[in-house]
């Protein structure tokens, strides 16, 4: 890290974003104990891979001119990134899409199935498939389910729902008890104001001072029973994972139930408005499922 940080100070402008990179830099280093120098085309994929685009982006030009650096200061032969495809933008994003397809609409079918055993958290796995985040869905009320038009109205967000998280959502309320990750069962739980998510009645638990105090609590209740869920399955797939894989297959859903069959030109066209009106960023679902969607519609790319 001496010479890297010998490079910034020489040449980079410190800003937040630098500061990001710097710090996914520096623990890539810890991790392999070795300067990010020495670092070979392959472990520097793995580095770039784990980042979003834009990070992946500005950390891959960021490396790029450092290791320009080095090559003139004769700490290293080469610039990995000039001399191997493998670590151009375009490739590590491919490959990125290509590891995002291990995981099917009919895969998340599967993944119910081993779920119906744990009926609340089915209910809280397919919420985040519907694209609703736990924090999202710990601020949802009775109030805010709007059935007849298939929709959750939370502030300025908005989120379309089926028959199924309904069949679901009923089942997960209804419950008085639910079943633990173990197979044991819980204490009874209690419902706090008209949420649709609630807590154990647990008598050291202290009185809610505000909503939003009761928000994150129960946020990170349900997160943690939704991930031991997962562990007793032996699922090896993330609550992140799960709620991107959704918003990758809704825009899909979105077209089929409109009958359009995209092309090249109209694509991106419908993925915006599509993006707009439920309220998400296009630019992150763009980057990281186009590839995927000219697959999936059997487009083809332009070189």
């Amino acid at each position: 890290m001496e010479n890297f940080k010998k490079y910034i100070e020489e040449n980079v402008e410190i800003n937040k974003y630098v500061m990001l990179s710097i710090k996914d830099i520096d623990n890539a280093e810890i991790k392999l104990n070795k300067p990010i120098e020495n670092f070979n085309a392959n472990e520097l994929l793995n580095l770039l891979k784990s980042q979003s685009y834009s990070s992946m982006a500005r950390t891959r030009a960021l490396l790029s001119k450092y290791f320009d650096w080095c090559v003139i200061k004769r700490i290293i032969k080469e610039n990995l990134f000039l001399v191997d495809n493998t670590l151009l933008l375009k490739n590590i994003n491919q490959l990125k899409m290509n590891e995002s397809e291990v995981f099917t609409a009919d895969d998340f079918k599967i993944l119910m199935l081993n779920l119906s055993i744990y009926r609340h958290a089915q209910f809280i796995i397919y919420s985040l498939y519907t694209g609703i985040s736990l924090n999202d869905l710990a601020k949802i009320k009775i109030s805010n389910l709007d059935f007849s038009n298939k929709k959750i109205k939370l502030k300025d967000k908005e989120f379309k729902i089926d028959d199924e998280f309904k069949r679901l959502f009923e089942i997960f309320y209804n419950t008085d008890k639910r079943i633990q990750a173990n197979g044991t069962r819980n204490d009874y739980l209690v419902k706090y104001k008209d949420y649709i998510l609630s807590y154990k009645n647990d008598p050291r638990l202290k009185e809610f001072e505000s909503d939003e105090e009761f928000e994150v609590f129960i946020a990170r209740h349900w997160m943690k029973y939704a991930r031991s869920v997962l562990n007793e399955l032996n699922i090896d797939l993330s609550l992140r994972n799960i709620k991107k894989y959704g918003s990758r297959d809704r825009f899909i859903f979105y077209l089929k139930e409109k009958n359009i069959i995209p092309n090249k030109e109209n694509l991106g066209h419908y993925l915006y408005v599509y993006c707009h009106e439920i309220g998400i960023n296009t630019g992150n679902i763009y980057n990281e499922f186009y590839g995927y969607y000219l697959k999936v519609f059997n487009i083809e790319d332009e070189e």
